[in-house]
């Protein structure tokens, strides 16, 4: 167990996000996925509820009161991610490529738009993601007008860095874990989604091997590009944490997270 949990510890992020195990990671508790997610507000007044559908341990679709989401796998790979919101009137859709399965382009398509997002692996725990605009009528890819640069540690994001092309603001995301199962890691296919497995919910973290516990995020501007700091978007730092309970596999039941001042923000229940 010692020689395995070093592994774990030492493994390339490849490696991690598809074979890091323990005991609360072990084959024995593989069947156990999310059925049903319950989201209430701050006054306990349930706001959302979300339904999950499998196919063994693949994901083909999550449903909610206002969207609805269907998966297309290619081995155990997802490979396309369709997304209707409002009863069909907003449709996205999303393709993803790999290489050796880690992720290298997705691209999406929304109400005529098109943008494609290519992921480099710097080798040394962070990638790199470029983000374009592509014109649906000619093809043609323009500059990149976003860089974000994500870092990772044991299977989860710590850290996200989003440039704008021109320069002028830099957002700075800080991600901390518990060290217990995330709801969601024996989804097949989801941890190899990155940051792109948002699905358009609160829950931050679908592809994570562990639970988002704490989660800030602050901006900051170039004064040479942007001269008066009310001259443009003004961001006020924010941040949240997050208290967990867990069954006896050491997975969530039950996630209340807080604003800065101490008040109730959500609640989310799983259901499994």
């Amino acid at each position: 167990m010692k020689t395995k949990l070093l592994y774990c510890l030492i493994a390339s992020v490849a490696l991690i996000f598809a074979s890091c195990t323990n005991d609360e990671n072990s084959d024995n508790n593989s069947s156990i996925l999310p059925k049903r997610i319950t989201y209430r507000d701050k006054n306990n007044k349930i706001y959302q509820t979300t339904i999950f559908s499998y196919n063994g341990n693949k994901i083909e679709s999550i449903s909610s009161e206002n969207i609805y989401i269907d998966f297309t796998y290619d081995g155990n790979r997802i490979v396309k991610e369709n997304q209707y919101r409002n009863y069909g009137e907003s449709h996205t859709e999303k393709s993803y490529s790999y290489s050796n399965d880690n992720l290298k382009i997705v691209t999406k398509s929304l109400n005529g738009k098109k943008t494609k997002c290519v992921y480099i692996d710097n080798g040394d725990g962070t990638i790199k993601k470029e983000i374009y605009e592509i014109d649906i009528k000619t093809g043609k890819q323009s500059e990149s007008y976003s860089i974000d640069m994500l870092t990772f540690e044991k299977g989860n994001i710590i850290k996200s860095v989003l440039h704008w092309a021109d320069g002028a603001y830099i957002h700075t995301y800080h991600y901390g874990y518990d060290v217990r199962n995330n709801a969601f890691k024996n989804i097949l296919g989801f941890n190899l989604l990155l940051d792109q497995a948002n699905l358009g919910f609160s829950e931050l973290n679908f592809f994570s091997i562990n639970n988002i516990k704490e989660y800030s995020v602050s901006t900051s501007r170039d004064p040479e590009i942007v001269l008066d700091p009310y001259d443009g978007m003004v961001f006020e730092p924010y941040s949240e944490k997050s208290v967990y309970e867990y069954n006896k596999q050491g997975y969530p039941t039950k996630k209340t997270s807080y604003n800065e001042d101490g008040s109730v923000n959500e609640t989310i229940e799983y259901t499994y």
